[in-house]
C-alpha cells in the first residue's frame, strides 16, 4: 500500500519571520498545465497555513509528539492488529516493521488534526477526545461512554476551571475573582485536588477522555476499515466525515478509485451527480487527506529540527489569516475615505470593474474600482468559473471601499449582532505570538486597500458549487485566499501578491 498522495518531495523551506519592510517578491508566471507532480505539491503548500499557522500548532505539535505517538506504537503492537498491518506490509511491499511506522505517522496526523491531542477536546458536533469520538460509535467499538454523567462532570469540571484560573490572577486588575489573593492562594491545591478527581470520575464514565483506550480503539477501527475501502486516504476520510459519506461518493463515482485520482479528475464535467455530493460537503471533507499529509510533514520537520519548525512557525503568522502573510504591511496603504479612493482612481492604482452581463456590482455607490491584479484575479476567477460551467453572473457586493464607511458598517452589524455572554470567561492560555515590526492590526479589513473583493454565491445549487470548483482550483495553485463569512453570506476574495504582474496583465 503506497502512500498515495503524500509522496514526499524536497523539505519545504521554512519562511522566515514577517519583517517590518518584507523583500519585494519575485514576480512569477501564472501556473498553467501544471503536472500532476506539480499539482500536488503546490497543494500541499497551499494547505500549509491551515496546518502550520494557527497559534495553537506549535503547542499542539509537541503534545501528539510526546504524548500521542508513544500510545499509537503502543496499539499497533496489539495481537489483533497484526494480521491486517502484515496485509498492507505485503500490498506496499515493505517490512511490517517499516508498515507499523507509516501507519503510526498517518494516525498521529490524524490525531494533530482531529484533536490537537488534547484529551479534553469537544467539537461543535459533540466528537470527544483525543481521537474524536462520537458517543454511539464509541460505544459500539466498545469504550464505555455514559453520556448523562459525562456531560454533568464536564460542567463540573469548567466551572471548577473558571474558579482555578482566575484564582492564580487574583489580585490582578483584570480578575473577577473576589477572592483575595491570599485566599485564592489557600483554595487553589483544594481546587486542583478536585479537578483531579474530577477528570478521573469522567474518565471512568466516559472513555472518550482516557487518551490510552480512544487511541486504541481508534486503531483497531480503523484498520478493520482497511478490506472495506481501497487506500488509507478513504479510511481516514470514513474516520473524519462518516462511513456513509464515502460510500456514497465511491458509489456516485464508480468503482474504487484512489483518493487523489478522483480529487483531480473530479470536475462538474466529468461526474455531476459526484461532484455535486462531493462539493456539497465542507471543504474540510474534501482536503482532509491532503492536510494528513501536510500534518505529517509539519510533525517530521518538529522531530528533524526544532529551529526551524520554530522559524516557519513563526512565519506564518500564527493566528492570522493569510491576508496578512501577504500582505502584512497593507494597512499602510488603506483608503481612508471617498476622497482617497478617488485620489487612487484618478492615480491610476485603482482600476474600474466594467459592468457586464458577467459581472453585476451590487455596491451602494454604483462603480467598482480594485487594484489592478485584484482585478486581474476576478476576470480570472470568472474565466475559470465559465470553463467548468458557471453560468449566473457575479455579484460583486464590494471592491475598494473607504475605511470610514468600514468601520460605520462593522458598528451597525456589531449592533444587530451582540456577542453571547459567556458564563465562565477563562484568562487567555492560547499561546501568543507577536510578528516583528508594523504590521496589519488582526481587525485589518482588506477591502479598504483594493486588493480584496467581495462576492455572493449563486443562488443556483449547481452554479454556487462551481464556483466552489473554480476558487479551489485557484487557491490550489496558490493563486488567491479566500474566506467565507456565514454572518453575509460572501466571499472575501484575495490574490496572491507572487503573481501581481502575471494577474495586472489579464
Amino acid at each position: 500500500m503506497q502512500m498515495t498522495g503524500c509522496r514526499r518531495s524536497e523539505k519545504p523551506t521554512p519562511s522566515a519571520p514577517v519583517a517590518a519592510s518584507p523583500a519585494p517578491l519575485t514576480q512569477e508566471p501564472l501556473p498553467h498545465d501544471l503536472s500532476l507532480a506539480q499539482r500536488r505539491e503546490s497543494l500541499l503548500q497551499s494547505l500549509r497555513k491551515r496546518v502550520l499557522g494557527r497559534l495553537e500548532a506549535k503547542e499542539d505539535v509537541e503534545r501528539v509528539v510526546r504524548q500521542v505517538r508513544p500510545l499509537i506504537e503502543s496499539a499497533v503492537n496489539l495481537p489483533d492488529v497484526q494480521s491486517t498491518l502484515q496485509q498492507m506490509a505485503a500490498e506496499g511491499g515493505i517490512s511490517l516493521e517499516e508498515q507499523k511506522k507509516r501507519w503510526a505517522d498517518w494516525q498521529e496526523a490524524d490525531v494533530l488534526l482531529e484533536s490537537g491531542g488534547r484529551s479534553d477536546a469537544v467539537s461543535s458536533a459533540q466528537a470527544v477526545g483525543v481521537a474524536q469520538w462520537l458517543a454511539g460509535t464509541a460505544q459500539g467499538v466498545g469504550l464505555k461512554v455514559n453520556v448523562q454523567e459525562s456531560r454533568r462532570l464536564s460542567a463540573l469540571i469548567t466551572e471548577r476551571n473558571y474558579r482555578w484560573a482566575w484564582g492564580k490572577l487574583a489580585g490582578q486588575p483584570s480578575s473577577p475573582s473576589v477572592s483575595t489573593p491570599q485566599r485564592a492562594a489557600e483554595d487553589l491545591p483544594g481546587l486542583k485536588a478536585e479537578l483531579e478527581l474530577l477528570r478521573a470520575k469522567r474518565r471512568e464514565a466516559d472513555e472518550r477522555y482516557d487518551p490510552a483506550k480512544a487511541l486504541t480503539a481508534q486503531t483497531r477501527y480503523l484498520l478493520k476499515l482497511h478490506g472495506r475501502y481501497p487506500s488509507p486516504e478513504w479510511i481516514f476520510q470514513a474516520y473524519h466525515g462518516g462511513e456513509g459519506g464515502v460510500a456514497r461518493t465511491l458509489k456516485l463515482y464508480g468503482g474504487r478509485p484512489g483518493f487523489e485520482s478522483l480529487y483531480f479528475d473530479l470536475t462538474p464535467k466529468t461526474n455531476l451527480p459526484a461532484f455535486l455530493y462531493l462539493y456539497g460537503r465542507s471543504d474540510d471533507h474534501r482536503y482532509y487527506w491532503w492536510k494528513i499529509c501536510v500534518a505529517h510533514e509539519v510533525l517530521d520537520l518538529f522531530r528533524r529540527d526544532r529551529q526551524a519548525f520554530q522559524a516557519e512557525w513563526e512565519g506564518l503568522l500564527p493566528g492570522r489569516s493569510k491576508a496578512v502573510l501577504w500582505y502584512p504591511t497593507a494597512h499602510r496603504e488603506a483608503l481612508l475615505t471617498s476622497f482617497s479612493v478617488r485620489e487612487a482612481v484618478r492615480a491610476g492604482s485603482l482600476k474600474p470593474i466594467q459592468p457586464s452581463a458577467d459581472i453585476v456590482f451590487t455596491g451602494e455607490v454604483g462603480e467598482a474600482f480594485l487594484r489592478p491584479e485584484a482585478g486581474g484575479l476576478l476576470y480570472l476567477l470568472l474565466q475559470t468559473y465559465r470553463e467548468y460551467g458557471g453560468e449566473s453572473p457575479f455579484l460583486l457586493t464590494a471592491a475598494a471601499t473607504p475605511q470610514d464607511l468600514l468601520l460605520e458598517r462593522r458598528k451597525e452589524f456589531a449592533a444587530k449582532h451582540p456577542p453571547k455572554p459567556n458564563l465562565h470567561p477563562l484568562p487567555p492560555s492560547k499561546p501568543v505570538f507577536v510578528p516583528a515590526g508594523d504590521v496589519a492590526p488582526a481587525d485589518f479589513d482588506y477591502l479598504s486597500t483594493g486588493l480584496a473583493f467581495q462576492i455572493k454565491p449563486p443562488v443556483n445549487t449547481t452554479n454556487r458549487r462551481t464556483l466552489d470548483y473554480a476558487l479551489s482550483v485557484l487557491s490550489d495553485k496558490n493563486l488567491l485566499w479566500y474566506y467565507k463569512s456565514r454572518e453575509t453570506n460572501t466571499l472575501l476574495v484575495i490574490p496572491n501578491p507572487r503573481y501581481r504582474d502575471a494577474l495586472s496583465a489579464l
